[in-house]
């Protein structure tokens, strides 16, 4: 009941209005619809053919890794993006076969927290403000889940935990970076 009341509690229309706002095309019918345990999803209340487009999400609006055209003055622009990009290559080691499989995820999740920080100035904020406040993945498994988890997929959590561990270190080096003035990211 609880998951319900939280759920209930999340205002939809603010992000209704930005997508629309932000040059989001719905299909005739396409709606947003509660369920009965007070969660979100798209219905359509129109006969649609089939292959037919239901939904259109301008590029601007697509958070990526790419760095190639990612600005949003005045808040950082291609150039920002860029410097990130480059000092992540060489905290992670050039040409390693980790920096080839994690640097495109840091890069998003660097992005994610940057646009949480900008707080009302980001352009994703209506989005922000209409996800859940709680949620389960497997990087927040509580004991009981972990455990059951790491008797079924071990390396699973193993790789979780490293590739969770690699980012935490890089982001507290581009934190001390940052304050010490070495760099703008």
């Amino acid at each position: 009941q609880n998951v319900s009341k939280r759920l209930r509690q999340r205002d939809m229309e603010p992000l209704s209005a930005w997508a629309l706002d932000w040059g989001v095309v719905l299909a005739e019918g396409l709606q947003l619809s509660e369920d009965t345990i007070g969660d979100w999803s798209l219905s359509i209340t129109e006969p649609t053919e089939s292959g037919s487009p239901i939904l259109t999400v301008p590029s601007h609006l697509i958070l990526s890794s790419k760095v190639e055209d990612d600005a949003y003055l005045p808040y950082y622009n291609e150039q920002d993006m860029r410097n990130v990009h480059v000092w992540m290559e060489l905290e992670m080691g050039p040409s390693s076969s980790f920096q080839q499989k994690y640097l495109p995820e840091f890069m998003l999740i660097y992005k994610l927290i940057r646009e949480v920080y900008l707080g009302e100035n980001s352009r994703w904020n209506a989005w922000w403000q209409s996800l859940p406040t709680s949620f389960s993945t497997g990087l927040y498994l509580d004991d009981v889940e972990r455990n059951l988890v790491e008797r079924m997929a071990p390396e699973y959590v193993g790789a979780l935990e490293l590739q969770y561990e690699a980012f935490l270190g890089l982001l507290i080096k581009m934190m001390a970076s940052h304050e010490q003035g070495k760099t703008n990211v």
